[in-house]
């Protein structure tokens, strides 16, 4: 009989997987692609238009919007923290219940609000520069809006999350804002016509953020955390989710069909069926894991959704 031989378990490696899995936590790297994809949309429709790119411009949106998220993320950590939502969290994940560092202690909350109030400093102070380089004061303009709405959404007395108009912010900032900012940063003004287009993806977004209202749905009722779904209900709020699972392939088909769009565009709705799979297990999902499965799902969907449509633009680029 051979010798088997003994596998010792490599305790630094173990080490290192657990300080990367802590990295990509503080950074919130997965959820860089929130606001980096509809950028990227924003981008593209204007190399779409025009033919040009600044790739120095596109960095330095695609940077400031990753500190923007990334304060964004940590003031809402905070403040959720000092209402004590996240602590009633009995369940967190990656999507929902913050990020536990200040509920576990690893990080003080003082440290979590420089740092929030910091990153969006950062973002703003990008912009500006950007902004002085082109001569154009739009893009500060929409970069302003951004990070005002990041403060109106979780800092009190205003706290949009918790009086029932967080939803909006979600809507515009990761659909509108986003893909706005993209642009003007190539062109230096506005496009009503991707105003409409943001629209399907930020439809898709508010599916992830439905989700995870769903899942903090007994935290959130009990520190007074007003979102739609405690004000619709779960029966109400699972109707909503499965129409905006599938309203932004019907609106993204029209913009194809009128001609704000090229044929390449549709090429996100090789999601579609993938979407609504998701609708027909909205029905039947009842526990947490489920749920989960759900809001992982259709946060790739939104990815996929944004990603396959800058490809469609930059695609038709290349065509003619």
């Amino acid at each position: 009989m051979a010798d088997k031989k003994l596998v010792i378990p490599n305790a630094e490696t173990d080490i290192g997987r657990v300080k990367l899995k802590k990295i990509a936590l503080i950074l919130r790297l997965h959820q860089l692609p929130a606001g980096l994809v509809p950028v990227s949309v924003g981008l593209a429709y204007a190399y779409w238009e025009t033919g040009t790119f600044h790739f120095v411009s596109a960095l330095i949106v695609l940077l400031l919007t990753a500190l923007a998220l990334l304060g964004a993320a940590y003031l809402d950590d905070y403040f959720d923290h000092r209402s004590g939502v996240d602590a009633r969290v009995a369940n967190r994940t990656l999507f929902s219940g913050g990020s536990g560092l200040l509920q576990t202690g690893e990080w003080k909350a003082q440290t979590m609000l420089f740092l929030g109030i910091a990153a969006l400093a950062i973002a703003l102070f990008l912009a500006i520069q950007l902004t002085v380089v082109k001569a154009d004061w739009t893009l500060v303009g929409v970069s302003a809006f951004g990070i005002l709405s990041v403060i109106f959404y979780t800092v009190p007395p205003l706290s949009a999350a918790y009086r029932g108009w967080g939803e909006v912010l979600i809507a515009i900032n990761f659909g509108p804002t986003a893909a706005e900012l993209g642009y003007v940063s190539q062109r230096g003004n506005f496009s009503f016509q991707l105003l409409l287009v943001s629209l399907t993806f930020s439809g898709l977004i508010l599916v992830v953020h439905l989700l995870h209202e769903m899942l903090d749905y007994e935290a959130d009722q009990a520190s007074g955390k007003k979102g739609w779904v405690l004000l619709l209900g779960q029966k109400k709020s699972k109707k909503l989710v499965s129409l905006l699972l599938i309203v932004p392939y019907g609106l993204l088909s029209l913009l194809v069909l009128f001609g704000f769009l090229p044929f390449t565009a549709l090429l996100p709705l090789g999601t579609a069926a993938w979407g609504i799979g998701l609708v027909k297990r909205m029905g039947k999902a009842e526990n947490h894991e489920t749920l989960f499965t759900i809001l992982a799902e259709s946060f790739k969907i939104y990815v996929f959704f944004g990603l396959a449509l800058t490809a469609g633009l930059i695609l038709d680029s290349f065509m003619w």
